[in-house]
C-alpha cells in the first residue's frame, strides 16, 4: 500500500512514510486502501509511528471499531460552514466555482462502461447529487436520489486535426465547466474525447466545489476506476465502504 500510495518500487521495514516523500493527505490514502484490505489504522497512527514495522504492530493491535451505515443519504442536509461562507460571498456566478481533472488515456473508454461508472459513483457518493435552492431564508441543501442518465457526454474529435486538437478540447471543456447549475444540477459532469487511433483519448471531470475538495479527488478516482473495470468486465460494480 505505501509503495502503491508514495509511487516507490520498493519499501523496507524500516522506512519512514514521511521520508519517502508521504504526507497528510496521502496518509489518509493509506488508511483508506488498508481499510479495504482489512487492516485496521487510523490516520494519527501514521504520526505516531516512526517504520512501517512500527505502523504493522499499530495495525496488529487496533480494533475493528464500527462501520459507518452505507445506506443511501437522500433529504435535506445542513451546510457545512465552508459552505455557509461561500454563499455568503455573493458571488456573480456561483454555478461556475468548480475543480476538474483531464485525464489522458491511451485508447478510448467503452461508452456504456463508462456511463454505469460514473452511474455507480453518484450512487456511492451521495454529495455528488446535491442541489442548492435558494429562498428567502438563504440557501437549502438537498441530496437528491439518483436517476437514471448519468451526466457522461462524448465527444468525436476523430477528424479534427492534429494542429487544431488543442484548442477544440479546450473550448469543450469550458463548455463542460460553465454546464453545471446549483439548483437544476448537475454539479459533476464528464466528458469522453475520442481522438481517433493513434492519439489516445481523454477524459474531463468537473465537479462543483461546493461537493469536492482537493483530497476527495482520490478516492473518487479509484472508485471510478474499479467501478468501470467490473462493467467493462460485466461485472456487477461493487465499491469498498
Amino acid at each position: 500500500i505505501w509503495a502503491a500510495v508514495l509511487g516507490v518500487a520498493q519499501v523496507g521495514r524500516e522506512d519512514n512514510f514521511f521520508a519517502l516523500g508521504g504526507d497528510s493527505i496521502l496518509s489518509i490514502q493509506v488508511v483508506t486502501r488498508a481499510r479495504q484490505a482489512g487492516i485496521h489504522l487510523k490516520a494519527r497512527d501514521l504520526f505516531q509511528t516512526r517504520t512501517l514495522a512500527e505502523l504493522a504492530q499499530a495495525a496488529a493491535a487496533a480494533t475493528g471499531g464500527a462501520l459507518a451505515e452505507q445506506g443511501m443519504v437522500q433529504g435535506d442536509v445542513p451546510l457545512t460552514p465552508i459552505q455557509r461562507w461561500f454563499f455568503a460571498q455573493a458571488w456573480p456566478n456561483p454555478h461556475h466555482w468548480n475543480q476538474a481533472v483531464l485525464l489522458a488515456l491511451p485508447e478510448a473508454l467503452d461508452p456504456s462502461a463508462l456511463r454505469a461508472a460514473v452511474q455507480a459513483i453518484l450512487v456511492q457518493h451521495d454529495m455528488l447529487r446535491a442541489r442548492f435552492i435558494r429562498s428567502d431564508a438563504g440557501w437549502r441543501q438537498t441530496i437528491m436520489p439518483p436517476d437514471g442518465d448519468p451526466p457522461v457526454v462524448q465527444r468525436d474529435l476523430t477528424l479534427v486535426e492534429d494542429a487544431d486538437l488543442t484548442a477544440t478540447i479546450t473550448a469543450e471543456c469550458r463548455a463542460a465547466q460553465a454546464s453545471l447549475h446549483l439548483e437544476r444540477g448537475p454539479l459533476v459532469r464528464a466528458v469522453q474525447f475520442d481522438l481517433g487511433a493513434g492519439r489516445g483519448a481523454r477524459l474531463l471531470l468537473v465537479v462543483h466545489h461546493l461537493v469536492i475538495d482537493a483530497v476527495s479527488w482520490g478516492p473518487l478516482l479509484e472508485d471510478l476506476h474499479t467501478a468501470y473495470a467490473q462493467a467493462r468486465a460485466a461485472q456487477p460494480i461493487r465499491l469498498p465502504p
